[in-house]
């Protein structure tokens, strides 16, 4: 068995009996070890689930911008010039639900209701 060189040695030696210091470190290391594994098992799946997320939400931002611009095409060749820059621009800022709409109506849409929707 060691000695005890130091209080902090006496203490462990009086609180744990007869465990020797070095297998409590060891233990102790052990058990970090462990805890930090299962840290990082747990942050990486956070990670790969918060890429995921993104990717799926920039997919979505894709769509949505894909909608935006094809609105904007077939209304141009339907409306001509009537379409103006401002329309097109608000197009391109415009929500999701005004463009699903403006999608579901791009044959019908007339320029005085497109306009309306977009004030």
């Amino acid at each position: 068995m060691n000695e005890i060189n130091n209080p902090h040695d006496a203490f462990f030696k009086m609180s744990f009996g007869d465990i020797e210091i070095e297998e409590l470190e060891r233990t102790a290391k052990e058990e970090l070890v462990e805890r930090g594994e299962l840290i990082m098992s747990i942050a990486e799946k956070l990670r790969e689930e918060g890429i995921e997320k993104g990717i799926e939400k920039g997919i979505e931002k894709g769509k949505i911008e894909g909608k935006k611009e094809i609105a904007i095409n077939v209304l141009s060749r339907r409306l001509g010039n009537e379409l103006t820059e401002e329309l097109k621009e608000k197009i391109r800022n415009a929500d999701d639900e005004t463009i699903n709409y403006i999608g579901d109506n791009l044959l019908e849409i007339t320029i005085e209701e497109l306009k309306e929707i977009m004030n």
